[in-house]
């Protein structure tokens, strides 16, 4: 089986688990599998595929980082009961779940991968805080890694006379700033 990588996903940092090491979270793509989560400890047999979001044959969850909060990695990825939603993980199979729905159903509350190519998030106050996106707004989102504290703190409308940077929203720190 030949794996190709793809946009490396997040580094599980901060948590290190009582019985194993802490692990690089990359999307793998094969083509029998697809775009998957997978995992690394730098050694062979522990390089592998983390859980399985889209469990049919070739299905892409298409995952891709958003960042770290506490001892979640969080990220988005795709499938196809909730569309690109937000997703954490503790760096376990177990311990990877929806975080929470931004938009029900089908439709996506997050964009896909290949829309921001900025900064995707940034830590304030215990908070990590990124863009989600549906086809007609932007919205300023924060989570603490928890489904009760993840929410859209202002949303935008996708018109370029009123809404915030959309084409490439990125984040950036000045000193005890967060500006976007």
């Amino acid at each position: 089986m030949r794996l190709y990588l793809a946009a490396l996903l997040l580094l599980v940092t901060g948590i290190s688990l009582a019985d194993s090491p802490p692990s690089l979270l990359f999307a793998g793509t094969t083509p029998a599998l697809g775009t998957q989560l997978w995992q690394t400890d730098n050694t062979p047999q522990h390089t592998k595929i983390l859980t399985y979001l889209v469990n049919t044959p070739n299905g892409n969850s298409k995952p891709y980082p958003v960042g770290s909060i506490g001892q979640w990695g969080i990220f988005a990825a795709h499938t196809l009961e909730t569309g690109y939603e937000l997703w954490r993980t503790d760096g376990t199979p177990q311990g990877t779940q929806l975080l929470k729905e931004l938009v029900k159903g089908a439709e996506s509350g997050m964009p896909s991968s290949t829309d921001f190519m900025g900064t995707p998030s940034i830590q304030h106050k215990q908070h990590l805080l990124f863009w989600s996106r549906t086809p007609q707004t932007l919205s300023l989102t924060t989570t603490d890694g928890t489904p009760e504290r993840t929410e859209i703190l202002k949303t935008f409308p996708i018109k370029a006379a009123e809404s915030a940077l959309h084409t490439d929203p990125t984040f950036y720190s000045l000193g005890a700033y967060q500006l976007f």
